[in-house]
């Protein structure tokens, strides 16, 4: 923003890597630091992001679109 990185993303993924588990750090007023011990699995998590996107995508016309083309993501009472 304006020259200056707000956001970064640092991922490790390798056989032997020392620590499994997930992290986020957001630093602002109040700070937030959340870690998963055993991290998010890939294919669940790879679900939730179809589902979620379900009602985005529909709402598009036709065409070839990607994930940086669709609405940003909300939760959606039910």
């Amino acid at each position: 923003m304006n020259g200056r990185a707000v956001i970064t993303l640092e991922l490790q993924m390798y056989v032997g890597a020392p620590d499994e588990g997930n992290e986020v750090w957001v630093e602002g007023r109040p700070a937030l630091h959340v870690r998963c011990e055993n991290g998010f699995s890939g294919d669940i998590t790879m679900a939730r992001i179809m589902v979620n996107a379900a009602m985005r995508v529909a709402s598009l016309p036709s065409g070839l679109w990607t994930m940086k083309d669709l609405p940003p993501a909300h939760f959606h009472a039910t």
